[in-house]
């Protein structure tokens, strides 16, 4: 055997690329190509039998490399019934390969298939891994703003507001007792909510220290509407 051939087809966009390439025993390699959909080896792949090819096969036309090749065998790999890549032999002597040979070069691919089909399956775990800890930064991000953001000017509206209903700073109107009441009210729901969001962010990461004691129930649940 001269050469052997594992390479991958992307069934959208027809590239055949190659995986494992070896002459002699030596990997070489071979570079990507853009099969037309009129080439012979779409059909190869479709039918998805092995075949043994002698030199005027136009199989051989994928690489140069493969022009002195007397004989091959192909055989197609697939994945739920979508031509996936293929295995093939190449010898420089003629009727080199026969039925028995693509039995077991069959049994090879089967095994390459599922190689290729757990390392994809790893490399999308990965892949959703990564996006994961993007969102969980994103997330980390949010409430490190929340926190800086929102709640210091947020304490401040609250603190400001308390203090002239107090008439610290004078005597204020009805109307504006009122309109600093509701400012105030409204903060403290506010300021409650981010530090529940923040207190939730702790549970998941498992920082919050629980404290049990007793609570009037029907003030928590004023709280809540």
């Amino acid at each position: 055997t001269t050469f052997f051939i594992l390479a991958q087809f992307n069934d959208e966009t027809n590239q055949l690329s190659a995986i494992l390439g070896m002459k002699e025993q030596v990997e070489i390699e071979l570079p990507a190509r853009k099969i037309e959909p009129t080439h012979p080896l779409i059909q190869f792949l479709q039918e998805n039998n092995p075949i043994i090819t002698d030199s005027t096969s136009p199989l051989l036309e994928l690489d140069p490399a493969f022009a002195n090749a007397q004989s091959g065998l192909w055989v197609p790999l697939h994945r739920e019934n979508i031509p996936s890549g293929l295995i093939c032999v190449l010898s420089l002597q003629p009727r080199a390969y026969h039925e028995s040979d693509g039995q077991l070069l069959r049994s090879i691919a089967t095994q390459a298939n599922l190689a290729i089909e757990n390392a994809r399956l790893f490399e999308r775990i990965q892949e959703n891994i990564e996006e994961l800890r993007e969102l969980d930064n994103m997330k980390n991000q949010f409430l490190a703003n929340m926190s800086h953001e929102l709640r210091t000017p947020l304490n401040s509206i609250i603190g400001f507001s308390r203090v002239i209903l107090k008439g610290i700073d004078g005597p204020i109107t009805t109307e504006q007792e009122e309109d600093l009441t509701s400012i105030y009210n409204n903060g403290q729901h506010l300021l409650n909510l981010i530090n529940e969001i923040l207190d939730m962010a702790k549970i998941e990461a498992g920082k919050m220290s629980l404290i049990f004691e007793e609570v009037d129930l029907g003030e928590a649940a004023k709280t809540t509407l």
